[in-house]
């Protein structure tokens, strides 16, 4: 279940800060990525998956998976959400070899900026900040 918490969005980003702070100053491995996987971008040919629609840049392999991690919030509960990215982070980190809670933290960061400055800043914040704050709470487990 989802830890509630009574303070305001500038602690969420805060923690998504510290989180992406964290990160950037542990990253030891960086690889090509696609950058934009997630379900849309992957189809199946008689070769076998391909991926379409590469970003291609460097980064923490663990970034890799931020888009594919998590449900789509407005289709979950809050637990259920929570409880989805807790399944699939260790199957996702696993592929390469990486910590399930780096994979987590990375979704969490990359959530807050879709929140704060990306495609869901427009949404209402109190609808999708009960969400930040299970992944933010994953992601500091």
């Amino acid at each position: 279940m989802a830890k509630q918490t009574a303070k305001g969005p500038d602690h969420d980003l805060q923690r998504a800060a510290r989180t992406l702070d964290h990160l950037v100053q542990s990253t030891t491995q960086e690889r090509v990525l696609h950058g934009d996987l997630h379900y849309d971008n992957i189809i199946l040919t008689a070769d076998g998956p391909r991926l379409i629609d590469p970003k291609g840049f460097v980064a923490d392999p663990s970034f890799e998976f931020h888009k594919t991690l998590a449900p789509t919030f407005e289709k979950a509960t809050v637990d259920e959400f929570a409880s989805c990215i807790a399944r699939r982070a260790p199957v996702l980190a696993d592929a390469i070899g990486a910590s399930p809670v780096r994979v987590i933290q990375w979704g969490a960061v990359t959530f807050a900026q879709r929140i704060y400055a990306g495609s869901l800043r427009n949404i209402d914040r109190q609808l999708v900040r009960p969400y930040l704050q299970a992944y933010l709470d994953l992601a500091e487990s």
